[in-house]
């Protein structure tokens, strides 16, 4: 299903009525988040049960590891600089956030209260910004080409 397909109101992942979030845009970024999320949640993760944890930890990484691999090629299809943009934030969530969940797997796991507050520096997404405002542009300029109302 490519993002001009959803945005025509063919059935797509998490299609919204008019008014939402672009329909398009919203399950990509949700597996942008997603590993984001997983790389707080690794150093937030349980140290009662460190081999369960490893476990589920790393599914919740493998799904969305699979989500972001099928939308670089979901948004591929698209002419244009949709999928381009697309692959080079992928490129470099995996980068920035890749390296913090390494960091967060060598850090010993929260044990208080306390430590539950991570700051800032743990994972520094500034260097996405401007790839989000590409993809972001790219699909703005996409749906103006289709549907310029």
């Amino acid at each position: 299903m490519t993002v001009t397909a959803c945005i025509r109101g063919v059935d797509c992942p998490a299609q919204e009525p008019r008014g939402g979030t672009r329909p398009a845009t919203r399950p990509v970024r949700q597996g942008v988040r997603g590993v984001q999320g997983d790389a707080i949640a690794i150093r937030r993760r349980r140290h009662d049960d460190a081999a369960a944890e490893r476990i589920r930890l790393s599914e919740t990484t493998r799904e969305i590891q699979s989500r972001l691999s099928y939308f670089v090629v979901w948004t591929a299809a698209e002419p244009g600089t949709v999928g381009d943009a697309y692959v080079a934030l992928v490129r470099e969530l995996r980068k920035v956030a890749g390296g913090a969940m390494r960091e967060a797997w060598l850090a010993d796991p929260i044990t208080d209260d306390a430590a539950m507050n991570i700051p800032p520096a743990f994972i520094d997404l500034s260097s996405l910004t401007p790839l989000e405002e590409a993809f972001t542009d790219a699909v703005r300029a996409r749906l103006a080409a289709i549907a310029p109302w």
